[in-house]
């Protein structure tokens, strides 16, 4: 008995298993804060697309060259996948509204467990006026 005593009294190694115990938590936490900082870095570069594509069809008033530069912009990045871009007729109006939908993958699971890999899916708008 007094040998069980003497053994659970002593704290050896107690630090390493604790620093065991809490590595993959912190791995965790980083993957999350990296998924963060992807999806940020997603909607800067969909809202530069729907810019890009406004600006195209400001000067052409083409819907194909809006959605060409949308996807020029989309193209260069990495995560962040072009699904659709939409200019709804106007009419007489020179005023429009260009909305470029994007995905951005879910970085931290591989491709070889789920694939695809899931995403998550939003869209950015932008106003704008067709010039003579």
């Amino acid at each position: 008995m007094s040998f069980i005593k003497k053994i659970s009294k002593k704290e050896d190694g107690s630090a390493t298993i604790e620093f065991l115990a809490i590595v993959p938590l912190m791995l965790l936490i980083m993957m999350i804060f990296w998924q963060m900082l992807v999806s940020g870095y997603g909607v800067i570069v969909a809202q530069s697309a729907a810019n890009e594509a406004a600006k195209a069809y400001a000067l052409s008033g083409n819907e194909v060259d809006a959605k060409d530069a949308a996807k020029q912009i989309l193209g260069t990045s990495g995560n962040v996948k072009y699904v659709s871009a939409s200019i709804p007729s106007h009419g007489a109006s020179k005023n429009f509204t260009v909305t470029v939908d994007t995905k951005i993958d879910l970085v931290f699971i591989p491709k070889k467990i789920m694939n695809p890999p899931p995403s998550i899916t939003f869209s950015r708008s932008v106003k704008g006026r067709v010039l003579d």
